[in-house]
């Protein structure tokens, strides 16, 4: 299964981290299983994963449903101008898993293969793990992307939110306060790209 939108990319890239104000024609909101399988949609999600249309195929059929997926709904061009898919555990189980600290949330999210594309089912008891995020190319820098990080961060406030990625999104993710730690696995795609794991710390953490 995928592990966070590793692949925020150019459209992510060139977001400033702040969110825009007056700028969005729409609404977050959670897509229907029909919007999913638009062509909008459909390149937005390989942008997210950077995959071949089998795997692509696999994700939105068989990925995709076990997560919640957000996006920003415009009533202009593009219909869906960005999302992002998370994994939200279930919050009593979440609660009970939850690390203590840093250095054992770090363990527990420190094992198997990297978030962004795909591929890391399994991490994320007691966090949210985001597991795609992309925004179309031509609102980059308009800030939809720290407001759909906002969003699955609203979806269990008292969850700290996990994410992973290499050095083009890093930047991106350290702009919205994430605590970033380098990792020594590397994504067997991409050998030579440097992966990070990404954490914010919940809302509204409960004692």
């Amino acid at each position: 299964m995928s592990n966070e939108s590793d692949r925020v990319k150019r459209d992510l890239r060139g977001s400033h981290g702040a969110p825009s104000r007056g700028r969005m024609e729409g609404v977050i909101r959670r897509l229907r299983p029909d919007e999913t399988t638009t062509a909008g949609f459909t390149r937005l999600l390989r942008l997210a994963a950077e995959v071949g249309d089998d795997e692509l195929r696999g994700i939105r059929d068989r990925e995709l449903p076990t997560l919640t997926v957000l996006g920003v709904v415009e009533d202009v061009a593009p219909a869906i101008a960005g999302f992002a898919a998370a994994a939200v555990p279930d919050r009593a189980d979440a609660l009970r898993h939850r690390p203590d600290d840093e250095h054992e949330q770090e363990q527990e999210h420190g094992h198997g293969h990297g978030h962004g594309h795909g591929h890391g089912h399994g991490h994320g008891h007691g966090a949210i793990v985001l597991e795609y995020i992309a925004v179309d190319g031509s609102r980059a820098g308009s800030g939809l992307g720290a407001l759909l990080v906002a969003a699955v961060r609203a979806l269990a406030p008292d969850l700290p939110l996990v994410a992973e990625t290499d050095d083009d999104a890093v930047g991106f993710y350290r702009r919205l306060g994430f605590a970033v730690v380098a990792l020594d696995e590397t994504d067997p795609r991409w050998p030579d790209r440097r992966r990070y794991r990404c954490t914010l710390r919940a809302l509204n953490p409960e004692p």
